[in-house]
């Protein structure tokens, strides 16, 4: 089914995980835009595995940021597990709203965490970006784009961008 409104067709925006690139889900980036979507699957130079521009310029995986977080990850990563999963059981089975919501706060405290947002802000600014001059490219381009209807998606740290910036006010962004 189609989805094009009054305002045009909704807008997904897609991040990929860490060091891959922004091809990473293309057929199911296909199939939502055969439905009807207006998809756009960013890429974030550095962090990519390889980024190409149109013009034929490309830029590789940043390995001095790629190199320090497996270096980190290697330490870090079992005590983040475990303190990972001990919070999520608490956010699945707590009764208690307040206690759900204090889990999932103390999840963005946890050193390994911390680590990766870093990591990420450049991502997040990428897209902040994005959304922020979508909206004026779409009607200098007569694009049939409903920029009053944008969808955050993403895949492993993509997705997690995604939900951090599902919690800021962004023009348009309707669901993550």
């Amino acid at each position: 089914p189609v989805l094009k409104n009054e305002n045009g067709f909704p807008v997904i925006i897609f991040n990929h995980g860490a060091f891959s690139f922004s091809k990473q889900n293309q057929a199911q980036l296909i199939r939502l835009a055969s439905h009807g979507y207006i998809v756009v699957s960013l890429s974030h130079p550095g962090q990519t595995l390889l980024t190409r521009y149109t013009y034929g310029h490309t830029i590789s995986l940043n390995d001095e940021i790629f190199g320090k977080m497996t270096d980190y990850q290697k330490e870090q990563l079992k005590p983040f597990s475990s303190e990972l999963n001990r919070l999520v059981e608490i956010a699945k089975t707590e009764k208690n709203e307040d206690a759900k919501i204090n889990a999932l706060q103390d999840l963005a405290k946890i050193e390994y965490y911390q680590e990766m947002r870093k990591m990420m802000l450049p991502i997040m600014n990428n897209t902040r970006y994005f959304i922020n001059q979508l909206k004026e490219f779409s009607q200098e381009n007569g694009l049939p784009m409903d920029t009053d209807n944008i969808s955050l998606m993403g895949h492993s740290m993509g997705a997690v961008v995604s939900g951090e910036l599902g919690t800021e006010t962004l023009p348009g962004v309707k669901s993550i």
